[in-house]
């Protein structure tokens, strides 16, 4: 049976996801995808499915939609296709490990990244893309999305990933009056509000309000915050292998 040109197209994407059953599958995949001009004709083949309403995959056809709209003839909008879509609300992060694909489409996020020389690109832009490093460095294992719960007490959430390099804490509330410890060299970035940062060591008083930041010497040790606000603090993690135990 023929199918119609769109189904024709995307024939071959759908022949090599279906075969994708192993790590080396999944990179032939995605170099297919990086390289092969048969797979221009099957991303294109994703806007009809996106124009289409309905409410399964809405969120899914929502962001397609967007990168379609930005980068119209890049066949990397297929990747998208094999992600996590995930939506995060306001107090919500995520963690994710080195090697992994990930994209930011929208809205106001805070990155945290650990020290790195090599960023590598995996598609949905004019620059150069090093399929071969790409693929060597590249985890392709699926997973659910990698929410990272926070350990909160009182007014402060602290988000801390099995990662030694960063942790980050978010001192929230209508009358903040709270101490935070600062490992090593740290950054503060007041989101709303209006708070006040003491130095632990220092006794140096900083007044941020919404947009502001500072940064704090690793000398301090701790900050006392106070008034009202959102405020987070990224410094690093000495609880990377405490299981996302802080002390209280």
């Amino acid at each position: 049976m023929v199918g119609t040109p769109a189904e024709v197209d995307f024939a071959p994407f759908v022949r090599l996801v279906g075969a994708a059953d192993d790590e080396a599958a999944m990179r032939e995949l995605l170099t297919w995808i990086l390289t092969d001009a048969a797979a221009t004709p099957a991303s294109a083949a994703l806007d009809a499915w996106v124009a289409a309403e309905g409410e399964a995959f809405a969120v899914e056809r929502h962001n397609l939609r967007r990168i379609r709209e930005a980068f119209p003839g890049d066949a990397s909008a297929l990747i998208a296709l094999l992600m996590n879509h995930v939506v995060l609300h306001r107090g919500e992060a995520l963690y994710v490990r080195a090697g992994v694909l990930h994209a930011y489409l929208e809205g106001l996020g805070i990155e945290v990244m650990a020290s790195s020389d090599n960023v590598l690109r995996g598609g949905l832009t004019v620059k150069h893309i090093d399929v071969d490093e790409l693929m060597r460095i590249l985890t392709v294992a699926p997973e659910d999305a990698p929410l990272l719960a926070p350990v909160v007490h009182g007014n402060v959430a602290a988000f801390v990933p099995q990662e030694p390099d960063f942790m980050l804490q978010r001192a929230a509330a209508e009358h903040l009056d709270d101490r935070l410890e600062c490992v090593g060299p740290g950054i503060a970035v007041c989101v709303a509000g209006t708070v006040q940062l003491e130095g632990g060591a220092s006794g140096t008083a900083k007044t941020l309000g919404r947009g502001d930041a500072v940064f704090i010497t690793p000398d301090e040790g701790s900050v006392h915050v106070r008034g009202r606000g959102n405020l987070l603090v990224a410094t690093m993690n000495p609880h990377a292998g405490d299981s996302q135990e802080m002390p209280a």
